[in-house]
């Protein structure tokens, strides 16, 4: 016997048209090439898998709107993951698949970027063995994300208007968030990476019920030129909906009044010369890191390496801590795990996204030094090297965060340590970048600090949050001190 709830009653196509506006990481592991590397296709094209796309859309759905919202769209995860949650009025478990079939994503008109890290002490000198590369997408890299939904006969409690009007509500919104750059797609998300912007959205819907459509969708292809001809449309603007509840955006105008030197060493990139790049001198032992145009950069994550490093030292000393890695711990809630050698169970992701910035205007500057022999007080024999730095331009420094899972005390306090890192940022107490101890990477203030989008209100009330902040936070350490040592002795 026919099962008419699995009827198919309407299929939409929605094809979501970007460029990347910051670098993508999709990992495929170690390589010959990198300690990261990018997933590449068999012809060598740059791709975000099917399963990827999925997971992060599904992700991003269940956390604003809840579960059963997700499940709705995006299927089960099965009764052995969340025993007990989906159960019919008859108490027999309920499970379904997928109604959204998400295809490779691969990214057209692409570079390969090679990007260095390096895990940095109080004194601002690498771990060792804290040295990795990632073979990355560059900025600008064009992509189109194509979704086809399924809607059956049980999804229909209403008309089939309402239902195809549900459907697409769910997918806007994590469009939307696509847009507005609080979903982000592959590694490294909290530091830059994986940000989509989106030129616009056309989708199409198929009615299987209407011969006319039914005939349309067979004759039907993504890559036919009048694929979407006469199809509906969302336009950028309209994807920049309301904030949801939760989301903060600040923003730290910032003017460079010397030179900066975020490192990019002179080797070959993958299929590039890295001197190819304009204003790049290839004598250069190494220098400023920029995007393939020649527009200097500063990554999401030397951003949070500097700020994180810069607030551990005054909650050190407003807090009473005894030392800067008693600090850092202590930040975890808002900065995710700071120390090595934790379990699984106890890691914790950063809770700030730090966007990659570029700089507007300024110039490069070839540099040429000599190491000086402190026993002679002359040229060391050798030493030559040359650094290609960058001189003036502006920024904008952009932190998002969410504030679900904060208490009313953290809601003020997480804000108010951004606040401590843009007055050091803007007074140049706080430096980016190396040789931050000979003038390098110092800013000025440039124009008022925006707080979703405004100017920040009652700016001294956050201050005195991360306070209060600090020292409760030293006092939960002592307790967990003494509650340690005194099991220990009980042992």
């Amino acid at each position: 016997m026919e099962n008419k709830e699995n009827r198919i009653r309407a299929r939409i196509m929605v094809d979501i048209d970007g460029y990347l506006d910051a670098p993508l990481l999709v990992a495929s592991g170690e390589d010959e090439k990198a300690d990261i590397g990018q997933l590449l296709t068999a012809d060598g094209i740059p791709f975000i898998p099917g399963s990827s796309m999925a997971g992060v859309l599904r992700s991003y759905l269940e956390q604003a709107a809840g579960l059963r919202e997700a499940e709705a769209l995006f299927g089960t995860l099965g009764w052995a993951q969340r025993p007990g949650e989906n159960r019919d009025k008859d108490g027999k478990t309920l499970e379904f698949q997928s109604r959204i079939l998400i295809y490779d994503t691969c990214l057209e008109n692409s570079d390969p970027a090679r990007r260095d890290g390096v895990r940095l002490n109080e004194g601002k000198t690498s771990d060792e063995n804290m040295k990795f590369d990632m073979q990355a997408v560059e900025t600008g890299a064009d992509c189109r994300i194509r979704l086809e939904i399924i809607i059956r006969e049980s999804q229909v409690t209403d008309t089939l208007d309402a239902a195809i009007d549900q459907d697409l509500a769910r997918v806007k919104y994590c469009v939307s968030g696509l847009k507005r750059g609080s979903l982000r797609l592959g590694a490294r998300k909290n530091r830059g990476f994986g940000k989509l912007e989106v030129r616009g959205v056309h989708y199409r819907t198929f009615r299987m019920e209407n011969r006319d459509d039914f005939q349309a969708w067979l004759d039907w292809s993504w890559d036919q030129a009048d694929a979407f001809d006469g199809s509906e449309e969302w336009d950028a603007e309209a994807l920049l909906v309301e904030r949801p509840e939760g989301e903060h955006c600040m923003q730290i105008p910032l003017t460079l009044s010397g030179t900066l030197l975020i490192r990019s060493y002179a080797s070959p990139r993958w299929g590039k010369e890295s001197g190819s790049e304009p204003d790049r001198d290839m004598s250069a032992d190494c220098g400023q890191l920029t995007l393939k145009d020649g527009a200097a950069v500063i990554p999401g994550s030397t951003w949070a390496g500097a700020v994180r490093s810069y607030i551990a030292d005054l909650a050190r000393q407003i807090g009473g801590f005894g030392s800067w890695e008693d600090a850092q711990k202590a930040l975890e809630p808002f900065w995710g795990t700071w120390s090595t050698g934790r379990t699984r169970n106890a890691l914790r992701a950063s809770r700030l996204v730090f966007e990659e910035t570029k700089i507007s205007g300024g110039h490069s500057l070839p540099v040429y030094r000599t190491a000086v022999d402190r026993f002679t007080g002359g040229a060391a024999r050798g030493a030559l090297f040359g650094e290609t730095l960058w001189a003036g331009g502006n920024v904008r420094l952009t932190i998002r965060w969410q504030e679900q899972g904060l208490d009313e005390l953290e809601k003020k306090a997480l804000p108010g340590m951004l606040l401590w890192a843009a007055q050091g940022l803007g007074s140049g107490l706080l430096t980016v970048g190396g040789e931050s101890g000979v003038g390098r990477g110092i800013f000025e203030a440039a124009k008022s600090v925006l707080l979703d989008g405004e100017p920040v209100e009652k700016e001294e009330a956050y201050l005195q949050a991360a306070a209060r902040w600090c020292r409760r936070q030293k006092e939960v350490q002592d307790g967990q001190n003494t509650a340690d040592h005194v099991h220990m002795r009980a042992r």
